[in-house]
């Protein structure tokens, strides 16, 4: 740590320093309050008041928290105030800009610089670099987390010399932890949110891939190669395939940044060995800067630099022994680190991408893997539909008990006639009848449960859809009164006659009669009304379902069939995704518009059947 100036002070410092203490202690009891009460999104500003309040304390002119960026020595601004003539901050400072003050805090050291001229000889550069940008003198205190130091607080005069006394620095060291458990909180905040955020792109990768189904698939992948590097924050995204004939990895397919340049459409594995044997042994390659690879790898090197990579990660696709290819995504401006979390969504996402490219291989794999593919969106499907049964159980059980208790009460009252003498035989057959005809009620309720909660063959047949609808409403009518909503359903005259799959239609029907109840739910009872209509024209079907709820905001009219998309708490967000695939399984459409007297309009057009 560099000493303090020795030319007299004035003679107001020693109060100013009392002032200085008191107010930096103040200010870290507040920040620590502050910043404990604070919500996630609410902890920034509170630290660039803090900030604010320091340099005011201070009569400097900038403050800062500096955080080390993984994999790399540079250090990235996380917060920062500015004052009088000092230059905006830039949102990162280079290792290359001051190597020794860096290399300091690196090592735990406090900086301290009261003048440019108190620097070291070995610290040219760093004087240069704060010459070029007027800084007169400057604190960094090392902010340390779980015995790693993860950054530093930074204090800067642009105005003047300073002499950093020891009661200010003493205030500094003690505002220092604090910073420390605020960087912990967002460290953690960070390290969840692309956990949770890489989870979902994944998710959304493979269900647009899977609903994509044949013909479509290469612009959903690259489409999901755009989304994973933009995620990342990498340049390139590709997917490579092994020809074993010709010893080349050739790009399939590839997302490319403006910056990324023009990479080669195939590499010979003889520039990469090192690379291309882990590959192939089914080993992950990541590499956070040239100066990671091993002696042995030292043959790869001028191939990757004639390629421009800074970093590399590279995923085998197919297990070891049978590897087909790579998934690797590179950067070629700047270092930077693979956390765990990222290489485990590569590998998931690798034999995402090798399942799909496989069938690229031969007519039969190509069959095999749509196969698959159908049965991913069936299980989808599927899964949606049980999701919406799930919720609609207690409504159902109890359109279950009415039929069974007037079974009960009605077998009761019969074997109470047959204990007396002489029995009315009419009105045992009577109550025979109402058994009989309860069962079958309750028989039909089971039925069409069952049908719903079966999984098999699509197979489409002719459907009457005004009955399907009819049957629908009749399953969630106990759903429906107890949300207390009035339905309004106006069916074609005529047979609505159609070819489809009844279970899979009524699919569709549960989902959206169920989200246009979702969507009333905080309205008043007597404005909770839902509109079923269906009529034939030009030659098609068409069904709408109409609410009287919020609307759907006008930027969401084009995401809402996305998958993964959803407004409700508790929702999966496949559920129209799924609904919208059915139907254009069908020949269909389904679309969708907010209605001139509020709420939502879906509508279904199916192709009418002819030949009847």
């Amino acid at each position: 740590m560099l000493g303090a100036m020795v030319h007299p002070r004035p003679a107001t410092q020693p109060q100013r320093d009392r002032d200085n203490l008191t107010a930096l202690d103040r200010l870290t009891l507040d920040l620590l309050t502050r910043a404990g009460a604070a919500a996630d999104d609410e902890v920034d500003a509170v630290v660039d008041e803090a900030l604010r309040n320091l340099v005011a304390a201070l009569d400097i002119e900038r403050s800062a928290i500096l955080r080390f960026t993984p994999g790399s020595d540079d250090l990235k601004i996380a917060h920062v105030w500015v004052e009088g003539q000092a230059p905006a901050a830039p949102a990162i400072l280079r290792l290359a800009q001051f190597p020794w003050a860096f290399g300091a805090v690196r090592e735990g050291r406090e900086v301290v610089v009261p003048s440019l001229d108190f620097l070291p000889p070995e610290a040219i550069i760093d004087k240069r670099t704060a010459e070029a940008m007027g800084l007169r003198a400057n604190v960094s205190i090392p902010v340390v987390l779980a015995g790693d130091v993860v950054g530093c607080l930074t204090c800067g005069s642009y105005s003047g010399e300073r002499d950093w006394s020891g009661d200010t620095l003493a205030g500094l060291r003690r505002l220092a932890p604090v910073i420390a458990t605020i960087l912990a909180r967002k460290i953690h905040q960070e390290a969840l949110d692309r956990v949770v955020g890489f989870e979902r792109l994944a998710s959304s990768v493979l269900a647009s891939i899977l609903i994509a189904g044949p013909g479509a698939e290469d612009a959903a992948i690259i489409s999901g190669l755009h989304g994973i590097a933009g995620f990342l924050g990498v340049d390139r995204a590709t997917l490579w395939q092994w020809g074993d004939a010709d010893g080349l990895f050739q790009v399939s397919h590839r997302w490319l940044s403006e910056a990324a340049g023009d990479p080669p459409q195939a590499v010979d594995e003889a520039r990469i060995p090192w690379t291309s044997a882990r590959l192939k042994a089914g080993q992950t390659v990541a590499i956070a800067r040239a100066s990671d690879l091993p002696p042995e790898a030292a043959t790869d090197l001028p191939a990757l630099g004639a390629f421009g990579l800074t970093a590399l990660l590279a995923v085998p696709m197919g297990r070891p022994g049978a590897v087909t290819g790579a998934f690797v995504l590179s950067n070629t401006r700047q270092e930077r680190g693979w956390p765990r979390n990222v290489i485990d969504g590569a590998r998931l996402l690798a034999e995402v991408f090798s399942s799909l490219i496989a069938r690229r291989l031969g007519a039969e794999r190509e069959r095999a893997a749509e196969r698959r593919a159908e049965q991913d969106r069936e299980a989808l499907g599927y899964m949606a539909r049980v999701d919406i049964l799930g919720k609609l159980s207690a409504s159902i059980a109890h359109q279950l008990n009415q039929p069974l208790a007037a079974i009960l009460a009605n077998a009761e009252a019969a074997q109470t006639m047959l204990r007396r003498d002489g029995p009315d035989l009419e009105e045992l057959r009577e109550i025979c009848g109402d058994i009989i005809a309860e069962d079958h009620r309750a028989a039909e309720v089971i039925r069409r449960l069952g049908a719903l909660y079966r999984r098999g063959v699509v197979t489409p047949m002719p459907l009457d859809l005004d009955r399907v609808i009819g049957e629908t409403l009749d399953l969630l009518r106990s759903e429906l009164v107890t949300r207390e909503i009035t339905v309004f359903a106006d069916l074609a005259a005529a047979p609505a006659l159609v070819d489809a799959d009844a279970v899979q239609l009524q699919q569709v029907l549960l989902n959206l009669i169920v989200n246009a109840a979702d969507a009333m739910s905080h309205l008043p009872a007597a404005e909770r009304r839902l509109s079923v209509r269906s009529n034939c024209r030009a030659g098609e079907v068409i069904v709408s379902v109409s609410d009287r709820g919020s609307g759907i905001p006008p930027a969401d009219l084009d995401t809402i069939f996305d998958a993964f998309w959803t407004t409700k708490a508790k929702g999966l967000g496949i559920g129209l995704t799924i609904c919208r695939s059915i139907v254009a399984a069908h020949n269909g459409r389904l679309t969708v518009a907010n209605a001139d007297g509020g709420g939502a309009c879906f509508s279904l057009a199916l192709p009418a059947r002819t030949g009847r």
